[in-house]
């Protein structure tokens, strides 16, 4: 499937269909970034199993972002173009309206329940779930596997990473009150966040994620973290991305698709969902049940 953005620009998703699938009836969508090469397997990083996540009744829609705006112009090193990126956001823009339009193409083909749309991401596929989430953009439920971007991250990467950023145009320590984190962090804009988000996270860089976990989790948004040992970004062992694999199905289906029934050693899971589940319906006066829209 291709398409275009607000900027004109093309882009591209692979489509695919639940076993059984049956036209003129709506799925659940799981978005899977952010390169899209044929191999259909887990998305980017390989922790989102799209087979497998097409065999529960999903239909997958694995996206090829588009390209970078920092590319079109005249940049000439990759700091000018990481800078013409970040530019108010024009890059993370660029993507999210990518994203909404094949989401919206899904929809108007009556093949996705508008209300059930998940999202997943990897490195930049979690830069794009984070940016889509702090927009507004309401999710049933979405899943990262990479650091998020938040206002202390410079104490956490070091000094000369911390100085490369803030010459991409990324503020520094003192400018915690800048306008830049209203539009990006999850932990400034906690109160008005409602989508479940379950992180696993390499324990070489979960750190910067703590700012948003924590301020997630004291709004009593639906958020859970696991912290796997001797990783670095793209995961790598087998035992890991086995329960990756497995957290990740299990975790939409529990949100999106109202699935109670976990094996027996995934148990511990369940329950703890189930408490997060009770608390944001509790935080939210018993207004919002927190499983899927009929």
């Amino acid at each position: 499937m291709k398409w275009r953005n607000y900027l004109g620009l093309e882009t591209y998703g692979d489509v695919v269909f639940p076993v059984g699938y049956r036209p003129g009836k709506r799925y659940p969508l799981i978005i899977v970034q952010y390169e899209s090469r044929g191999f259909l397997r887990g998305g980017t990083g390989d922790e989102y199993p799209i087979q497998a996540f097409a065999n529960r009744g999903y239909v997958v829609l694995s996206f090829n972002r588009p390209q970078m705006v920092g590319l079109l112009n005249s940049a000439k090193t990759a700091i000018d173009v990481e800078r013409e990126n970040l530019t108010g956001f024009a890059d993370r823009r660029s993507i999210l309206s990518a994203l909404k339009a094949g989401v919206q193409q899904l929809v108007r083909r009556g093949i996705v329940d508008e209300h059930r749309v998940g999202i997943t991401g990897f490195s930049d596929g979690a830069t794009t779930v984070q940016f889509a989430l702090t927009n507004g953009v309401p999710f049933a439920a979405a899943a990262v596997s990479s650091m998020l971007w938040d206002v202390s991250y410079a104490s956490m990467v070091g000094p000369a990473a911390a100085r490369e950023f803030a010459a991409q145009g990324f503020p520094t320590t003192l400018d915690t009150n800048s306008p830049f984190w209203q539009q990006l962090s999850l932990s400034r804009s906690a109160r008005t966040q409602r989508t479940p988000i379950l992180m696993q996270m390499a324990d070489d860089s979960y750190l910067p994620s703590l700012e948003s976990f924590t301020a997630l989790r004291e709004k009593k948004v639906p958020v859970d973290l696991f912290i796997f040992p001797g990783e670095y970004h793209v995961k790598w062992q087998p035992a890991h991305r086995l329960s990756i694999y497995e957290r990740n199905l299990d975790w939409f289906d529990y949100w999106m698709r109202d699935i109670r029934q976990f094996p027996r050693t995934r148990t511990s899971d369940l329950a703890h969902w189930e408490d997060l589940r009770k608390t944001a319906s509790a935080q939210e006066g018993g207004e919002r049940d927190y499983g899927p829209t009929q």
